[in-house]
C-alpha cells in the first residue's frame, strides 16, 4: 500500500520497523478486531488485532526491529482457521520515497 502518516504506527508515511497496514471490507471500511497472525524470522508466530476506535478502524502494527528478516503474515478467524494466503514481508526496510511502502500490506475482503 501507498505511505500513510495518518495510518502508520509512527506517523511517519512508511515507518522502517513496522509490518503495518489495513483490514478492510469489500466496501473499504476498516475492520476491528480481525486476526492478523505471522511468524517472525525466528519462527515466532505470534498474532494482532486490528484497531478500532480512537485509532482508524481497521489499522495494525506489527514491530518488525533490526536485524530484521523475512516475515510471513496472514490473515486468521476466531478459530485459528486461514483467510487468507500467506504474504512474505521483507522487514526492516527503508523507503525511498516512491511507489509503495514495502512493509505495508492491507487486506482487503472480497466475499
Amino acid at each position: 500500500g501507498a505511505p500513510d502518516s495518518r495510518l502508520a504506527p509512527t506517523g511517519a508515511a512508511c515507518p522502517r520497523n513496522y509490518i503495518w497496514g489495513q483490514v478492510l471490507d469489500a466496501n473499504g471500511r476498516g475492520i476491528t478486531d480481525a486476526r492478523i497472525r505471522f511468524k517472525g524470522p525466528l519462527g515466532d508466530l505470534e498474532t494482532v488485532a486490528s484497531k478500532g476506535p480512537p485509532d482508524p478502524p481497521g489499522i495494525y502494527n506489527i514491530l518488525a526491529p533490526p536485524p530484521g528478516g523475512i516475515w510471513i503474515i496472514w490473515m486468521i478467524d476466531a478459530t485459528n482457521n486461514r483467510l487468507s494466503p500467506d504474504i512474505t514481508v521483507n522487514a526492516p526496510q527503508g523507503f525511498a520515497g516512491g511507489g509503495s511502502c514495502p512493509t505495508r500490506v492491507d487486506f482487503v475482503q472480497r466475499r
